[in-house]
């Protein structure tokens, strides 16, 4: 069994009963956030893991820690960065997935993004819109920084670079 096959199973039992606002298997979510992030990186398995995992440790009684036994500290530290703090303002929990590495925030809004996609939307309030569309236009400008400064390691999005002739 590859990484990700049992990554899905393992965010299907953690989700196991568990439903979206409409009803809805709550697994379908993650399984659509991986489909998102396997659009831009598909060679990237790390990434995938971690967008079908994004809100296991929200959403049961998990740590990070049993992620990182499972999967590894890499994919727990980003599992880590996707799960906001008990009391954390949305706009501190934001900052905070900015200022880390940012794989993180690739699969933030690939999240986000789902969450705001025309299907799902008549769910949201006007201000749960307005608070998504907000993080969306932060963290795609955070990204487009860390890019031009050098930050984003190309190999951790599944690039590499062509060897000069």
């Amino acid at each position: 069994m590859t990484m990700i096959e049992d990554a899905i199973g393992f965010a299907t039992d953690t989700h196991r009963e568990q439903t979206d606002k409409q009803g809805l298997p709550y697994i379908l979510h993650p399984i659509q956030v991986l489909a998102r992030v396997q659009e831009q990186y598909p060679t990237n398995d790390v990434l995938h893991v971690v967008a079908v995992l994004h809100d296991v440790v929200e959403d049961s009684d998990l740590f990070v820690d049993h992620i990182v036994r499972l999967y590894g500290q890499e994919v727990g530290d980003l599992i880590d960065a996707l799960t906001r703090r008990d009391r954390e303002s949305y706009a501190n929990y934001i900052v905070r997935i900015s200022r880390s590495d940012p794989r993180a925030a690739v699969v933030k809004l690939a999240d986000l993004d789902h969450n705001t996609s025309p299907h799902r939307i008549g769910i949201l309030n006007g201000m749960q819109i307005r608070r998504y569309e907000n993080a969306k236009a932060f963290l795609r400008k955070e990204i487009d920084k860390s890019t031009y400064r050098g930050r984003v390691n190309a190999e951790k999005f599944g690039y590499v670079a062509e060897k000069e002739k």
